[in-house]
């Protein structure tokens, strides 16, 4: 019988206009490491990649955020400050 060995595939997967399950509503969520890698790790990734896209939300909306101390989506509201809050357009995990 010969011997079989073993590949790990380490494929990247891209998911468009991701959001996020916060107290039943779908939301977008703001960019970074601690959000990125979490919406990665649910969908069975090791973490974000190089890759994602950005899009800009708008001023005095709610966007999603993970609180990395109590491991949970919550909701992080914006002000009136004529600026871009930075979202995913994309999000590229591996």
């Amino acid at each position: 019988m010969g011997e079989q060995q073993a590949v790990l595939v380490n494929t990247a997967t891209t998911y468009y206009n991701p959001q996020v399950w916060i107290n039943g509503n779908l939301k977008p969520f703001i960019v970074g490491p601690t959000n990125g890698n979490q919406y990665c790790e649910v969908r069975g990734h090791n973490l974000e990649t190089s890759g994602s896209t950005v899009t800009c939300g708008e001023d005095g909306s709610a966007y999603g955020y993970f609180d990395w101390y109590n491991q949970s989506w919550g909701i992080k509201s914006t002000c009136s400050k004529n600026q871009c809050y930075q979202l995913y357009a994309t999000i590229k995990c591996q």
